[in-house]
């Protein structure tokens, strides 16, 4: 999943967070269990997620 990008003049108002929501329940839907997100970490442990140095996850 690519980062997801809030209009400054957005920021803050929930946008963000129900858009990360909608996904993840497109996600399960599709039967997935995990997401990789490709944007800056600090934006989304807030949300789960991990590190994935942690597992050993890369390219």
């Amino acid at each position: 999943m690519g980062s997801i990008c809030i209009h400054p003049d957005y920021q803050r108002m929930g946008y963000g967070k129900a858009m990360l929501e909608h996904t993840f329940e497109i996600i399960k839907k599709m039967g997935y269990d995990t997401v990789i997100n490709f944007g800056n970490p600090d934006n989304y442990v807030v949300r789960g997620y991990k590190s994935c140095k942690k597992y050993n996850v890369c390219f």
